[in-house]
């Protein structure tokens, strides 16, 4: 590598002036991606800024020169794209509104180069759908509505893609993995076999030994099968729920069989996770996360047939699956009892159910208006211990905002409590609320304040402060 050059006048920079730093010609393709990875990580370490871009541009040179020297090489492309598309979703600072185009143009095509050397390089399938829902929402707000229809439609059919060969890496590793433990667990036999090979005068009194090895080795078979078979089922789990999920919201196709299957295989890898035997607070830990899991999917379950047209009533499906993800996030609770998050969504879950007594509410304080009360009372109680657990000083769990506001919303309910509801919105402001938070919760929490509070002249006071 040529060495830096130390003149000891400025006689130069008055020659030639101002002029672009010229990049080393004579680095290696390794030494390029070196540099580029290096510039890319002082962008990460300063997050945002005039500085932080600087980097990721120079990155982007980096890569691009790097490319040049060997354009079938996958890593370096897609990095390229990458980058590429960090900088296209900038946003401090952002680059004007064209540029951000032609950025996230030069993504996309990087993006697909990369996937033309690897067709099955998830990651950059992954990235490319980003970057056309990105390009897409931009037209949508910038050009024109058909271009933005283009870019979703292909967006869509690449998460297809994505999510399909999703599910053939989960089937193949979980094929691979059972030949492993079967391989594993033969391996162990054979060595046992070995080590406990005596004379015949020695074997009554090896018996016991053998068999103690044995059983060691079916123990060990049995829990390496457990992890494995937990981490896969709980993870393709997750993948049909979001796939039912993203058919639904992307293409407006309803197609229970998703979540139903994501459903019997979460609750297979719940079955399988038994603290009581273990008495491991890691298993513990375990059991309450899968426990979540499956009542998010439930929730999601229950969120799209609302939005596909189900008629709420007490007892329709999505008011019943919603009561399950109650009655499954307090049993979560009982594994970790001071677990904010899961109180969160306990509390969560009461508002949502209260809203449908509300919906089924002929007149004030009838029967359905009183068991709306009762759950928003339980709600509230919930996020009480949440708030306690924040300010706890063995172990804090500070609270999202939105907690505040959904306190403030429960409240708003009850006449003798405005001053308490008031105090909450006071709150949500001071710990980070604004309008957009606002705004989105409703799509988080589909719960409202009552009717009466937004016609009063503080609440009207508050709101504006959020404008």
């Amino acid at each position: 590598m040529v060495k830096k050059r130390i003149f000891k006048t400025g006689d130069r920079k008055k020659k030639h002036g101002k002029r672009k730093p010229v990049f080393d010609t004579k680095k290696t393709f390794v030494e390029l991606l070196d540099e580029a990875v290096k510039q890319e990580e002082k962008g990460e370490r300063y997050g945002s800024g005039n500085k932080a871009r600087k980097y990721y541009e120079t990155a982007c040179d980096f890569y691009e020169r790097a490319h040049k020297k060997d354009e079938k090489d996958f890593s370096c492309i897609y990095n390229w794209a990458r980058v590429t598309y960090i900088l296209a979703t900038f946003t401090n600072p952002a680059y004007n509104t064209q540029k951000r185009l032609d950025l996230l143009q030069l993504s996309i095509d990087r993006f697909k180069r990369a996937l033309a050397i690897d067709p099955y390089a998830l990651d950059a399938m992954f990235n490319l759908k980003q970057a056309l829902s990105n390009f897409g929402e931009i037209c949508l707000d910038e050009i024109s509505n058909q271009a933005a229809l283009s870019l979703y439609r292909e967006a869509c059919e690449l998460g297809e893609k994505l999510f399909k060969l999703q599910e053939e890496v989960y089937i193949r590793e979980e094929n691979e993995n059972k030949q492993n433990i079967k391989s594993n667990e033969e391996k162990r036999t054979d060595q046992n076999l070995k080590n406990n090979k005596t004379s015949e005068m020695d074997i009554e009194n090896n018996d016991n030994s053998l068999n103690s090895e044995k059983e060691k080795s079916k123990d060990n078979t049995i829990m390496e099968k457990e992890e494995v078979y937990c981490e896969k089922d709980s993870t393709y789990a997750t993948i049909l729920s979001s796939r039912g999920e993203h058919l639904f919201n992307s293409m407006n196709i309803f197609d229970a069989i998703f979540f139903e299957k994501a459903l019997e295989h979460q609750t297979k890898v719940i079955q399988r996770i038994i603290p009581e035997k273990s008495n491991s607070l890691v298993i513990y830990h375990q059991k309450a996360k899968e426990l979540c899991n499956k009542g998010d999917i439930l929730c999601t379950f229950g969120e799209i047939l609302i939005k596909n047209g189900e008629s709420v009533d007490e007892f329709s499906p999505s008011q019943e699956m919603y009561r399950e993800a109650l009655s499954i996030y307090e049993k979560a609770l009982t594994y970790e009892e001071s677990n904010n998050s899961i109180l969160c969504k306990i509390g969560d879950m009461k508002l949502i159910l209260a809203r449908n007594y509300l919906l089924l509410s002929q007149q004030k304080f009838d029967d359905a208006y009183q068991s709306m009360l009762k759950l928003i009372r339980q709600g509230l109680d919930i996020y009480k211990i949440a708030i306690k657990n924040s300010i706890s000083s063995y172990e804090q769990q500070p609270l999202d905002p939105e907690i505040y506001l959904r306190i403030a919303k429960g409240l708003s309910y009850y006449d003798d409590l405005t001053v308490q509801c008031q105090k909450m919105l006071q709150k949500f402001i001071q710990v980070g609320g604004s309008l957009e938070i606002l705004e989105n919760d409703y799509q988080l929490v589909n719960f409202d304040f009552s009717d009466d509070i937004k016609n009063v002249s503080w609440f009207n006071e508050i709101m504006s402060q959020l404008e």
